[in-house]
């Protein structure tokens, strides 16, 4: 639990950097990528599997993917005459992000359902037997 715990404040960490760009210049996102990287490792050396990073995914992604959620319906401001008061996207690869991000998210979802289901193990009383 604590391995996850430090995956997700690691993912709050880099999703956060990456809400402004993720420049070297930029200090938030350096930490963010180096304690994450850490928290990797760590994961390694004490279970020798990567299968409690899935806060970090799921946290990193989950930035973008909520902040570029409105754009999904918006039209490209340079594809159609826009007028004056009308939202349009200026940055078209925002909407791509946006939809990477989501895709992200479910899948860190699935792994963290994975990971959930295997922790705690087959039920007492349970007739199927674990492979």
């Amino acid at each position: 639990m604590a391995l996850r715990l430090l995956h997700a404040l690691a993912g709050v960490i880099l999703g956060y950097g990456l809400a402004t760009g993720p420049f070297f210049f930029n200090l938030v996102f350096d930490i963010g990528a180096v304690f994450a990287l850490l928290a990797l490792g760590l994961a390694v050396a004490v279970e020798r599997s990567l299968r409690t990073a899935w806060p970090l995914l799921l946290v990193t992604a989950a930035f973008p993917a909520l902040v570029g959620l409105h754009t999904l319906g918006l039209p490209n401001c340079g594809a159609t005459l826009t007028y004056p008061g009308t939202a349009c996207l200026a940055e078209p690869e925002s909407r791509q992000i946006t939809i990477v991000a989501l895709i992200v998210v479910a899948f860190a979802c699935g792994l963290g359902v994975w990971d959930v289901r295997r922790a705690v193990g087959p039920r007492s009383g349970s007739t199927s037997a674990r492979p």
